[in-house]
């Protein structure tokens, strides 16, 4: 049966919101250099409706649902007159997957303190993941607590040394210590055993305030997917054998030594950390199932730049158009307990749906920019930034003249927000851009509010980050418009942004039936227009500022900028409202 959402998307749509004054690319002239686009809340309000309709069944990856998503933002890019930008002069990249799953039936881990033995349970002591190259390992021996289990002497910090870990299981905490230089933290993401036969990573107690240990299985229980090269698949090295334990396991392991999770991530975020063995071993042994490979879309459409020494060069904006297709009640779910589809509204159907409003933007305004433009769709960003990772492997136009990447993904449009986030701007002039952009409005760019998270390495730009490309993320900012509380855990957007973590996120509850603030999405569509305005139409490219980690890791040979001088803003200060 089809639903109200989808009739009333399709009525708005037929309505002629969506008609255009030309179909050709943008014209060239000037109307007038400093004036702002018209952005239509209600056109970005069709989008998410039809989007994240329940007939799309949640928009899982290499899903028939999946394709009538990119078959739609596909219809949108022809409407506006976008040049194809895929395979063989389409819209789409097809991107090939294949996939794996725990077996959880066959998968065992027990643990041995004092000499008793504990079996632990699958999805209540602990999660494993599906290990995509091979079908069955094993992994036993004494467990040894690394700290955060991060290697980066050159900054002062290696939880490795003087160690021999061989035949031993490391135990280590989630992230990077509170405070952590930037090169910490990029060091946190390499998982490298460095001699251990596997690894426990131990959740905690904070973490687990905010997403519950017992809410995220489903993610461990999911089939795997791994892109396969365009000729035969890329060898990849097992990741071996990790094993996420729960809070109260792990505090159990850490009272073996006399530690309390506190003490430990206190004594952790010390650079001359020393290795703890924690009196207990463990065997662990995981098998994996293969299914059938599936492919899905990448959806790529561009606008070519007027000026031509620079529109060989690329600036592209990207949003994942993938969801989780059906998912599990949650116990502070707010949908209705017989609703099993994920809708993904807010994730990330409203970051699509404000890139293609932006897309418009520049279509009507009649300013081609000098560089060109490329709306990038990606497919499986719920299955590890997949599709945005291919893209960044094998683009569509020449790697070397993409020149930066902004990213939407997830903008929490559920109240009217008075700055932006720009997660990743510290790292390059993309983060000056997104300033100077936003000012023009009379907003501001805020810190990251939430610096635990780490979230500059978790979404599909990270993938552009790793190839060298400047980009950032962007996301609806802490501060509400009117708003005077200083404390940032205060202010209404950081507590929405969590409040929809606990309730909504990865759940059926995030969909069209939220209060959306449609004015809100607007706002978004349009800074996002406005930073790319900047970049397209910059003499200079972005660049990686000197002595920034990101860009002396994944880009040494490119131009820097001076580094940064951050001046500490006065307490009292708020971002400023409209």
């Amino acid at each position: 049966m089809i639903s109200k959402n989808f009739v009333k998307a399709s009525a708005i749509l037929m309505s002629g919101i969506f008609i255009l004054a030309a179909c050709g690319q943008p014209a060239t002239e000037n109307k007038d250099a400093n004036a702002l686009p018209v952005i239509s809340a209600e056109n970005i309000k069709a989008h998410v409706t039809f989007l994240a309709d329940d007939t799309l069944g949640g928009r899982d990856t290499g899903s028939r649902e999946y394709q009538i998503a990119a078959n739609y933002v596909a219809s949108q890019y022809k409407q506006l007159g976008l040049k194809p930008a895929g395979d063989n002069g389409s819209y789409f990249q097809t991107v090939n997957f294949s996939k794996s799953s725990i077996d959880p039936d066959a998968t065992t881990v027990s643990l041995t303190v004092d000499g008793k033995t504990k079996t632990l349970k699958m999805g209540v002591d602990y999660h494993m993941f599906a290990d995509q190259t091979s079908l069955e390992n094993l992994a036993s021996g004494e467990i040894i607590f690394v700290g955060h289990g991060i290697s980066a002497p050159e900054a002062g910090h290696d939880d490795f040394s003087d160690i021999d870990l061989t035949g031993k299981i490391i135990a280590r905490l989630q992230g990077a210590p509170e405070g952590a230089s930037d090169a910490v933290k990029e060091a946190a993401h390499d998982k490298t055993l460095h001699g251990a036969a596997g690894a426990i990573t131990l959740y905690t107690p904070a973490k687990n305030e905010t997403q519950p240990f017992d809410s995220i299985g489903k993610y461990f229980i999911m089939e795997k997917f791994n892109w396969v090269a365009p000729v035969g698949s890329e060898d990849k090295e097992s990741e071996g054998v990790n094993a996420f334990i729960s809070p109260a396991m792990g505090e159990a392991l850490l009272a073996g030594v006399g530690l309390s999770f506190d003490q430990a991530l206190e004594a952790a975020a010390a650079g001359d950390f020393v290795a703890v063995p924690l009196g207990s071993t463990i065997d662990m042994k995981q098998v994996t199932k293969k299914s059938d490979p599936v492919s899905s879309p990448n959806v790529a459409g561009v606008i070519i730049g007027s000026d031509p020494t620079l529109n060989d060069q690329y600036v592209i904006i990207s949003a994942h158009l993938d969801h989780v297709g059906t998912c599990p009640h949650r116990e502070h779910d707010t949908a209705a307990v017989e609703d099993t589809i994920c809708n993904g509204a807010l994730d990330n159907a409203s970051g699509v749906a404000t890139m293609i409003e932006a897309a418009r933007a520049f279509v009507d305004n009649g300013k081609t920019p000098r560089r060109s433009l490329m709306f990038l769709a990606v497919t499986a960003e719920e299955k590890g930034l997949l599709g945005a990772e291919y893209f960044a492997h094998y683009p569509t136009v020449d790697k070397s003249k993409i020149v930066a990447n902004v990213n939407l993904d997830m903008p929490v449009l559920l109240y009217d927000f008075a700055d932006v986030v720009a997660f990743g701007g510290e790292h390059s002039t993309m983060g000056e851009i997104a300033s100077r952009a936003t000012a023009r409005i009379g907003m501001s760019v805020a810190e990251d509010p939430m610096p635990e998270e780490n979230l500059f390495t978790r979404s599909d730009h990270y993938r552009f980050v790793e190839q060298g490309i400047p980009s950032v993320f962007l996301m609806s900012g802490p501060t509400a418009v009117g708003e005077t509380e200083t404390d940032v855990k205060e202010r209404q957007g950081y507590k929405t942004f969590y409040e929809f973590l606990k309730t909504n996120y990865h759940s059926p509850a995030d969909d069209i039936g939220q209060p959306l603030n449609w004015d809100a999405a607007a706002k978004f569509s349009l800074v996002n227009y406005l930073i790319m305005d900047e970049i397209a139409n910059a003499d200079v490219e972005p660049r990686w500022y000197e002595g920034d980690s990101f860009g002396d890791n994944f880009a040494p040979n490119a131009p820097r900028a001076p580094a940064l001088i951050i001046e500490a803003a006065p307490e009292s200060a708020v971002p400023a409202t409209e």
